[in-house]
């Protein structure tokens, strides 16, 4: 070799020709909504929801090659409106153009007929046992550690997670997984193929990856509150970050459109008319009770729970099962709230919310005391997560009366 040409190839300016180029990819993984699939609480900020995490997709993209997941559970229970639930995310999956989803065996609870809506809807996304697909440069799968209880709730043969990265062609793979981070520990350290495992925990995003081995062990944060956004360059890892899903996120609008259809079907099915309802002592309505204690009501109608039915109107929530209970007086008993037509003295947050049934005491105030008022009265409602900053002595000095 002449001597010119071992100097031109010793120069770091040449060594950069023969360095692969490596375009890096950005990794955004949502999910885990465990049946929240738009914010819910009464503390600012509040946090999540399936359109927000649809702005942020649509947000990375403009910046550069991007690849979607989301980590199950979609539900939290079993019914009609947790079967449209996982319907929609499904839809959203397919419209924001994710990767893949996980079946979880909460969400397999629901059926094979679920099941298999939310795979022809997605757009065969979906992905368990056996089942995986190419996304990228990765190899991705969905896992479980209740594998055996999704194949007995969908009538089939158990698959592992080995089945499927038999068909990964030695990818670098990433594992949806239905399990906790021991469990996915124990798949990280047995096969070596893994990059990204995505698992369940309460609780929010952590501030940093675990790592085992070679892979990253990550969790979006409980009831969809944020994302992670990661990025893959020279085949590995070189960034992290979780990304709360605050007001600030701009929403997608293509998501927009298929929740608020979730939310047409929620009212067209009247699915709030269908939730059980015992019987129980008859309400007397927050304006009987104002006639006397006038102090009182002045009070309560400057507080937000004079508005409380107003603020799911405006969302269009109204009619949601899932969030009519804390805006309205009682909606459990034969005599609770039905509509703002039907029961306007029952609509908000009124006095028999917090007080109980008064009807008694109106007709008889001297025989029929009101019990005295507790502390638990708010903790129906202002629970650790949708009011995770509740704290009564300070709350009850906004209302005191």
């Amino acid at each position: 070799m002449k001597p010119w040409l071992v100097a031109l190839v010793a120069t770091p300016w040449v060594a950069t020709v023969f360095t692969p180029s490596s375009t890096p990819t950005t990794i955004v993984i949502g999910g885990e909504f465990n049946g929240y699939l738009s914010p819910c609480g009464c503390s600012e900020p509040m946090l999540g929801g399936l359109e927000r995490l649809g702005g942020l997709v649509a947000s990375t993209r403009q910046a550069g090659k991007t690849l979607v997941f989301l980590s199950g559970p979609i539900t939290s229970s079993l019914g009609r409106q947790s079967e449209l639930k996982a319907e929609t995310v499904a839809e959203a999956v397919r419209v924001v153009g994710a990767s893949g989803f996980n079946l979880t065996s909460q969400d397999s609870r629901l059926g094979l007929g679920t099941v298999s809506s939310m795979q022809n809807l997605s757009r065969d996304k979906l992905l368990w046992g056996r089942k995986g697909r190419v996304a990228g440069a990765f190899w991705v799968a969905g896992a479980s550690q209740k594998q055996g209880e999704i194949a007995a709730n969908l009538d089939e043969e158990t698959g592992n997670l080995g089945d499927s990265l038999a068909q990964s062609g030695g990818r670098p793979v990433i594992v949806l997984l239905d399990g906790d981070l021991a469990y996915a520990r124990q798949i990280a350290t047995q096969y070596k193929q893994v990059r990204l495992i995505v698992f369940t925990a309460p609780g929010k995003a952590p501030a940093a990856p675990v790592k085992e081995g070679a892979a990253w062990l990550v969790h979006p944060g409980e009831r969809g509150t944020a994302a992670i956004r990661l990025t893959w360059q020279g085949g590995r890892w070189i960034s992290y970050q979780a990304v709360p899903l605050g007001p600030d996120t701009t929403t997608d609008q293509g998501v927009r459109k298929v929740f608020h259809e979730y939310l047409n079907r929620v009212d067209e099915e009247d699915l709030m008319e269908q939730m059980p309802r015992s019987s129980g002592p008859e309400y007397a309505g927050s304006q009987i009770c104002m006639s006397c204690h006038t102090e009182a009501a002045k009070k309560w109608q400057e507080s937000k729970h004079a508005v409380a039915l107003a603020t799911l109107e405006g969302e269009h929530h109204d009619r949601d099962p899932d969030c009519i209970s804390c805006h309205v007086v009682d909606i459990q008993t034969q005599n609770g709230f039905r509509t703002r037509t039907e029961t306007p003295d029952l609509a908000d947050v009124g006095c028999e919310s917090c007080h109980g049934p008064g009807l008694a005491h109106t007709n008889l105030p001297k025989v029929n005391k009101m019990p005295k008022f507790a502390s638990d009265s708010c903790t129906k409602c202002h629970t650790v997560n949708n009011s995770p900053r509740f704290d009564f002595d300070s709350y009850w000095k906004k209302i005191a009366h």
